[in-house]
């Protein structure tokens, strides 16, 4: 098999397994949702990441399949939080992913580490309206604006 057909191969199983599966009558239906879709298309990218040795691939694969797994919890998990503050945690644990690999992306990860554990400290109800925290919050976005462009006039990328 090439390997760029490496995520349409396992794209169709992981979709064959799904509806294979759905078929059997001891099966649970709580896998049977649409998180599924997307935790095998995730799949499938970390599969075609893996055999083509393209890194590249492997931050929208773990943001993928983290979407997936987060979608089952709120399913699965009366206890699963549903903050704001699980995407910045999902997309920082994609860029340390990456890192593991490329070696690049560590600041942006903790940049996006911080962003979620401020949010879940405030959400808990740490913060109040006359503190630091409450203000992050609230202008968070503002912070990643900032951080964004500096990073594209510092590198150019314009």
């Amino acid at each position: 098999m090439k390997k760029q057909n490496v995520f349409t191969g396992m794209l169709l199983i992981g979709l064959g397994l799904f509806f294979v599966l759905r078929e059997f009558p001891f099966m649970t239906s709580a896998i049977f949702r649409w998180p599924t879709y997307i935790l095998i298309i995730g799949i499938a990218l970390f599969g075609q990441a893996s055999k083509s040795k393209d890194s590249s691939l492997l931050f929208p694969a773990t943001v993928i399949s983290l979407l997936g797994v987060h979608y089952h919890g709120t399913y699965l998990v009366e206890a699963w939080p549903t903050h704001w503050s699980m995407f910045p945690l999902i997309v920082a644990i994609a860029f340390f992913v990456l890192f593991q690999k490329t070696r690049t992306g560590f600041f942006s990860g903790l940049l996006f580490f911080l962003v979620a554990a401020i949010g879940f400290l405030y959400h808990n109800g740490t913060g109040t309206s006359d503190n630091f925290l409450y203000l992050l919050n609230r202008y968070w976005a503002v912070l990643f604006l900032i951080v964004g462009a500096i990073s594209l006039v510092r590198n150019k990328a314009y």
